[in-house]
């Protein structure tokens, strides 16, 4: 798979791409909130990590769209996290909770593009949108922070790791489930 990110300006080749978003690790109150199928802190971080890299493997691109973690030091969030993560590439969107990346001295994203295998282009943020970059052409749109709510519109699609029974979702199932959908504005322009 052939990977355009327009964000950057850099082009990959890799395996799959996988997407998720809200791990929220460390965080006790989402097992809580969510209802998570976890006793502990320790238990769920463990869980979210094997389960992660169960399916990715070090040919593949993953992209988490935001809430990684509620801890603020850059450092201790490397450690912990981010470096038992696989991946050829790891990507992270800044999500609500994200404040240590504010201090980390990898790169982050508000918003990400992305063209893939040269005809489909993919925008990835924190938040659901009813209209993206490209969505009138028939992009998709992938997006987090909602957790167990907001199916999405058209070709948009939560990829909270709650909603997934704890995986990051593999983009060419997103694709196949949206493939039939198309969006808002793609609908008006029909209409003229």
């Amino acid at each position: 798979m052939q990977v355009n990110i327009i964000t950057t300006g850099e082009s990959i080749s890799v395996r799959n791409i996988f997407i998720s978003a809200d791990y929220h690790l460390g965080h006790a109150n989402v097992i809580k909130f969510d209802n998570r199928p976890f006793d502990s802190i320790h238990e769920m971080n463990k869980g979210i990590i094997d389960n992660h890299n169960s399916v990715i493997t070090n040919e593949d691109l993953f992209i988490h769209v935001g809430d990684l973690t509620l801890e603020r030091n850059y450092q201790q969030v490397q450690d912990k996290y981010i470096s038992k993560l696989n991946g050829k590439k790891l990507i992270f969107i800044n999500g609500s909770h994200d404040k240590w990346m504010k201090k980390s001295s990898q790169r982050y994203y508000q918003r990400l593009e992305l063209e893939i295998d040269k005809k489909d282009y993919l925008v990835c943020d924190h938040y659901c949108m009813t209209v993206w970059p490209k969505s009138h052409y028939g992009s998709y749109s992938t997006y987090g922070h909602e957790h167990l709510w907001s199916p999405g519109q058209g070709r948009s699609y939560n990829v909270s790791i709650a909603l997934s029974n704890y995986y990051p979702v593999n983009w060419t199932k997103i694709k196949e489930e949206l493939a039939d959908k198309e969006n808002i504005n793609q609908l008006k322009k029909k209409d003229k």
